[in-house]
């Protein structure tokens, strides 16, 4: 039996091997597309995904608040209760995707109202958004499903199911393309594929690890049922505010600049994509852990794994963003072709206020673990229309395409700069001052490191992915040596050092006895 902090250990492990792969994936896959779709045509993948990621909202929060309860019920020993939601979760999520199904098909026949599509692609990209869509939908409706992992605390096996759905979609439209068949459908039959196997193995799952979690409809509850949209409308609203913070630029850039800009524009926010991945998944991995803290009522536990997971991120952040930011007409050139470098100034600005707004991502794991959902919910949303709206203002001025990024970057750091640090600080009743000074310490730690990065990318010539791998390798090392020597205190000096041999003699054990 793993022990708490082993667990961890493991989720955290299985993330980072998750992010590797996905990065690797996206180094590989994002100018692959570039090359043989152009960049329009890659614009039209991500703005598929953004549209059908918009569409979801009505079953976002629904489905992620079946995690909670679950959980929290399943911590109790309330296992009739665990029962009840998880049935509700699903046949009402059953119901939902079937709504969410006609308004695809909608949308798909309405695309060119949405989006500007490539000259003579029209018929392709309606294809395109309708699989990604009928992916979202299947991604969504095994969100119930994937409670089991989460409540058992397997971050690791669902991690594994989520890096075998990107392989199976980016490895089905290799393989068509090195056929032949370069069009947007095997890019749509890639991501159907995709969805399929991890639904499958979602459900193995789910009757593996939690077998006592019965689907049965006799088992369904409308109190349940409207506990799961009370919380998880508010998760639906804190999602749709998130994605016009994080996803309108993409729209509103093709919509104003056209398809070929768009696609662009889109290809260098690959990274930023990337960069939020990373965030999403060093925080996530605390996640489960901090839900149990609080089922069990144990608020100094919770506290304090909250302000690791802060430090944590405080730690890692700045060095990855740091270097993008430092070598960032040398990234392009290497990674998109010459072409790109003209738009490394979007690079910069897009990665480097990541450095808060990415720290601040486990302060959202205390709002759901204590169900305070409601307020966040409604000022991301408000915010996330305040940016859509200064986006198209500041895209139709000379600033151009760098008024729609600006724009971002101004409302997110408003939002996590001032209402989401005092906003945890009320919800946990500590003092806001040690909140503000992680942020402090991740953004001036990141600059740092891109000045530097940018010193080493002007004094020499980054002409190969050996020579920027070897640079940014000698960053990384002199980063970590100092924050280990000078920066974190004796006592997490002791706790990581500990940590590190409890996973490594979990990994002992494991080997020697065959487990």
């Amino acid at each position: 039996m793993r022990t708490g902090r082993s667990r961890l250990l493991a989720n955290f492990g299985s993330n980072l091997g998750l992010l590797g792969a996905n990065l690797a994936i996206g180094i590989f896959f994002t100018p692959f597309l570039v090359r043989h779709l152009g960049a329009g045509g890659y614009g039209m993948v991500l703005l598929a995904n953004t549209a059908a990621l918009y569409l979801g909202l009505l079953l976002t929060g629904f489905n992620s608040a079946v995690g909670r309860y679950v959980t929290v019920e399943m911590g109790r020993g309330e296992i009739d209760k665990a029962r009840q939601y998880f049935n509700s979760a699903v046949f009402g999520g059953l119901a939902a995707g079937c709504l969410l199904a006609v308004l695809g098909v909608i949308v798909c026949f309405h695309i060119e109202a949405l989006v500007r599509a490539p000259a003579g692609r029209l018929a392709e990209t309606r294809w395109l958004f309708a699989a990604t869509l009928a992916a979202t939908i299947l991604g969504t409706m095994r969100t119930a499903f994937s409670a089991s992992t989460y409540c058992r605390n397997r971050l690791d096996l669902s991690n594994g199911v989520g890096l075998l759905d990107k392989v199976t979609s980016a490895g089905w439209v290799v393989i068509a393309f090195a056929l032949g068949a370069i069009v947007f459908d095997q890019v749509a039959i890639g991501i159907v594929a995709g969805a399929l196997v991890s639904t499958v193995l979602t459900i193995f799952l789910w009757k593996k690890l939690t077998p006592e979690l019965e689907l049965k409809a006799s088992q369904f509850r409308w109190t349940a049922f409207r506990e799961l949209l009370s919380t998880g409308l508010w998760g639906s609203v804190n999602a749709a505010g998130s994605l016009l913070f994080l996803s309108v630029d993409l729209i509103v850039v093709n919509r104003l600049f056209g398809a070929e800009s768009g696609g662009r524009y889109a290809a260098v926010m690959q990274i930023t994509a990337v960069l939020r991945s990373v965030g999403a998944a060093l925080s996530g991995a605390f996640g489960p852990t901090i839900v149990h803290l609080h089922a069990r009522g144990d608020l100094e536990g919770l506290l304090a794994r909250l302000m690791t997971a802060i430090r944590i991120m405080r730690f890692l952040l700045p060095l990855p963003i740091g270097i993008l930011a430092g070598f960032s007409n040398d990234i392009l050139a290497l990674w998109l072709g010459n072409d790109f470098t003209s738009m490394g100034w979007l690079l910069i600005l897009s990665t480097l206020h990541l450095s808060v707004n990415l720290a601040v991502l486990p302060m959202f794991l205390a709002w759901t673990a204590t169900n305070h959902v409601k307020t966040p919910a409604l000022v991301t949303l408000a915010m996330g229309i305040g940016s859509a709206a200064l986006a198209i203002a500041l895209g139709r001025t000379t600033l151009g395409i760098a008024g729609v990024a600006v724009a971002g970057v101004i409302s997110l750091s408003a939002k996590n700069l001032i209402f989401t640090p005092l906003y945890t600080a009320h919800v946990l009743d500590v003092s806001c001052r040690k909140l503000y000074a992680t942020l402090f310490h991740s953004a001036f730690a990141t600059m740092v490191v891109a000045v530097t990065s940018g010193i080493i990318s002007h004094l020499t010539n980054i002409n190969g992915f050996v020579r920027l791998a070897t640079a940014a390798t000698l960053i990384g090392v002199v980063y970590v040596a100092v924050v280990i020597l000078c920066v974190i205190t004796e006592a997490e000096r002791t706790k990581l050092r500990h940590a590190c041999q409890a996973f490594f003699n979990e990994r002992k054990r494991k080997a020697l006895y065959g487990e």
